[in-house]
C-alpha cells in the first residue's frame, strides 16, 4: 500500500475496481489528484522501472476522505479477518521481510509465487512499499511430519529469496525463533560470532530465551513448535495477537483472554495425549 503525504489530505494509492467499489467519484482516469495540483498519469509511466510486468496494474489516486477509510479498515481487519477463517487446527504465522525498494517488486513476485507453489491458497501480502518492507501472512499446521517438512521449505525458500535480492529477513519484527538459523546467512560469519559474544557477556549461563534470535541449532524453527488443535468455534477463531487483552475487564482479575484460550487449547493437547495412551 503507497501511501503520499500532503500538508492537507493523505492521498492512497488504488486500483480502479477499488476505487469503483469505494465510489470514488471524483477519481478521473488518466490524473493523479492532489489538493489544488493535477498530474497527468503519463508523466509516472514514462518513468523507468524495473517491475515486472505480470505485477503492473493500473493506479488511481483519491482525495475522498470516505473512499480511503474503506481500505484503511480492510487494511486493520486484514489480519483478523483472514486468521479467523484460516482452516481448524492451523496456525496463523506473519512474517516481515524488507530489501532495498528498486528490489522490492521482483522480490514480492517471487515470494508469491512460493507461497502458491507450496499450496498456501489463504496466503496474502502487503506492507509499506515506500520501505521496502513486506508483510506475509499464511496459515501452516503443525499436526504431521509432513506439514512440518512443508513448513520448513517455505523458510529456507522465504529466506533464500530475501537474501538475494539483498534483503533483511526481519523488517519491523523481532527475530524469534524463526529466523534464528538464517541469521548467520543474512551477517556472515564474523559478524554472528560478534552478536554471540555479546550475548555471552549479558548471559554466560545461556537462560535468557535460549534459540532465541541467536541459534547454532539449523533446524531451530522447526523444534518444540506449538500446536493449535480445535477447541470451540469461537476459540478457533484466535490468532493469539492479544490486541484484546488492553480492553478486557477481567485483564487484572484472573487470566486474560488470550492466556484463556491458550490454556484451553492446552488442555485440549493433552487430552489427545490421553487418548492416546494405553488405560
Amino acid at each position: 500500500m503507497r501511501e503520499l503525504t500532503h500538508p492537507e489530505t493523505p492521498i492512497q494509492g488504488r486500483s480502479p475496481s477499488a476505487c469503483d467499489a469505494a465510489g470514488c467519484a471524483d477519481s478521473t482516469p488518466g490524473h493523479v489528484h492532489l489538493p489544488g495540483l493535477e498530474v497527468p498519469s503519463t508523466s509516472l509511466d514514462a518513468r523507468p522501472s524495473p517491475v515486472p510486468a505480470s505485477i503492473l496494474r493500473a493506479c488511481r489516486f483519491l482525495s475522498n476522505a470516505q473512499g480511503a477509510d474503506v481500505f484503511w479498515e480492510l487494511r486493520r481487519g486484514l489480519i483478523p479477518l483472514v486468521g479467523a477463517n484460516r482452516e481448524k487446527g492451523t496456525t496463523s504465522l506473519l512474517e516481515d521481510v524488507a530489501c532495498p525498494v528498486p528490489r522490492l517488486a521482483s522480490m514480492t513476485e517471487q515470494v508469491t509465487r512460493m507461497l502458491r507453489e507450496g499450496g498456501y491458497a489463504d496466503a496474502y501480502a502487503f506492507g509499506h512499499a515506500l520501505e521496502g518492507n513486506l508483510h506475509l501472512a499464511f496459515s501452516q499446521g503443525m499436526r504431521s511430519a509432513r506439514e512440518v517438512e512443508r513448513f520448513e521449505r517455505t523458510m529456507e525458500s522465504l529466506a533464500s529469496i530475501v537474501l538475494d535480492h539483498d534483503g533483511s529477513l526481519k523488517a519491523e519484527h523481532g527475530t524469534g525463533r524463526n529466523m534464528a538459523p538464517f541469521v548467520g546467512a543474512e551477517w556472515g560469519p564474523e559478524a554472528l560470532e560478534v552478536m554471540w559474544r555479546i550475548k555471552h557477556l549479558f548471559d554466560p549461563g545461556a537462560v535468557l530465551n535460549p534459540g532465541v534470535v541467536l541459534s547454532r541449532d539449523p533446524l531451530a524453527h522447526v523444534r518444540k513448535l506449538k500446536p493449535c488443535p480445535p477447541v470451540h468455534q469461537l476459540v478457533d477463531r484466535c490468532i493469539e495477537c492479544g490486541f484484546c487483552e488492553s480492553n478486557c475487564p477481567s485483564r487484572d482479575l484472573s487470566l486474560t483472554p488470550r492466556q484463556r484460550i491458550v490454556s484451553l487449547r492446552e488442555m485440549r493437547r493433552l487430552e489427545g495425549i490421553a487418548s492416546l495412551s494405553p488405560a
